[in-house]
């Protein structure tokens, strides 16, 4: 059973002039969920202002940017982290705050502060453990990380009792003139995969973020995060960008490797070929060799936390991967901007997806909500 809706799925074999493979549908589920496309709000989103003298950085890169003072430039992400925090509330939340923290310094920002909210019908949570433990991860996480949380907030209202709501939020400052952007619009650029190896965490996390949970929560192999290591990445990703290494960065949340590099391309108006035989992974069995549909889904939807993917010049790649090593941080080449719009998935010398990145990534069809008046009586 298909994830997409009989419209959406129509939608994508019109675009492909054919019915997708299990791979390519896979692909689809993910960057279609709501969690990834906006498809219910991005209508009304895109009424919103966006544009004025102090936006240096809008919608579309992984944090906003405002002009501050002296040729810098503050960066900020507010974000929602609902679903895996009422799943795994110490976990959820470190991971939430994590995945912020990379969209801020992936844009060359140094981390300055970070905060939570939390609103919970306060018995219930307590009850539960979702309060203590939302607060524990927001708090371990910083803490190991070494950036201070100037503050997390708990509402306490009934209404919140069936849908508990996690913000998180991070800032960071940059000069405006090393402030990094996430669409890898060049060609012969490579694609280097920066952080942990790929392993089953939040394997199709982002269509599950669209679920209903019912009565109890559904189970899930909520990601885990790991401070040490984003430390590590994240004082590699300032180094590579102050060194002018970096034409294109995104870090791969939600729909891991599959978001970060289609979306990269996307933005860019190219394609991209990914070599999945060269993915850091830690899921195959020991010596295994061929990658089946099945893993190199897992490959691409997963949510490992800790990792970056990173454009860089072909002529680069050398430098970018010893610059890497020597913050203890892995990494590997594992593909390639196209000139031609095309997102391809290769393994042992075989193509198991083939699709026009446009399609993939803003093909979805879009919900013009309307408001009613409701009647009642």
């Amino acid at each position: 059973m298909s994830g997409l809706t009989p419209e959406e799925l129509e939608a994508v074999e019109a675009g492909l002039g054919r019915a997708p493979n299990a791979l390519e549908l896979a692909l689809f589920e993910a960057l279609w969920s709501e969690h990834c496309s906006y498809k219910h709000t991005k209508l009304l989103l895109k009424r919103l202002p966006t544009r004025g003298p102090g936006v240096v950085a809008g919608p579309g890169e992984g944090a906003g940017a405002v002009a501050w003072r002296d040729g810098r430039a503050v960066v900020f992400k507010l974000e929602s982290h609902n679903h895996p925090s009422y799943v795994a509330p110490f976990d959820g939340a470190a991971t939430g705050l994590g995945g912020i923290l990379r969209d801020v310094f992936g844009m060359g920002a140094e981390i300055v502060g970070a905060a939570g909210a939390i609103f919970a019908d306060g018995a219930t949570a307590k009850a539960s453990g979702l309060l203590d433990g939302v607060i524990a991860g927001l708090q371990a996480y910083a803490a190991a990380f070494g950036v201070p949380v100037g503050a997390v907030l708990a509402v306490d209202d009934p209404a919140y009792a069936q849908n508990p709501l996690v913000n998180v939020l991070a800032v960071g400052v940059v000069a405006v003139d090393r402030l990094a952007r996430s669409a890898a619009g060049e060609d012969d650029l490579v694609f280097v995969y920066a952080g942990r190896p790929t392993d089953l965490d939040g394997v199709r996390g982002a269509a599950f973020a669209s679920a209903a949970f019912g009565a109890a929560a559904p189970a899930v192999r909520v990601p885990k995060a790991d401070p040490e290591a984003g430390k590590r990445l994240y004082r590699a990703t300032l180094a590579l960008i102050a060194a002018g290494r970096v034409r294109a960065v995104q870090d791969m949340g939600a729909a891991g490797l599959l978001s970060a590099s289609a979306e990269m391309a996307a933005k860019g108006g190219r394609g991209a070929t990914l070599w999945l035989d060269r993915v850091p992974e830690a899921f195959l069995p020991a010596g295994e060799k061929a990658i089946t549909p099945e893993a190199a889904e897992a490959m691409m939807l997963s949510e490992t936390q800790e990792r970056m993917l990173f454009a860089v010049r072909r002529g680069d790649v050398p430098a970018v991967l010893a610059a890497l090593a020597s913050h203890g941080v892995p990494a590997a080449a594992v593909g390639e901007v196209r000139s031609d719009g095309w997102y391809v998935l290769v393994a042992g010398g075989r193509v198991l997806a083939d699709v026009p990145v446009a399609l993939l990534v803003d093909g979805v069809p879009l919900h013009d909500l309307r408001a009613r008046v409701p009647v009642f009586g």
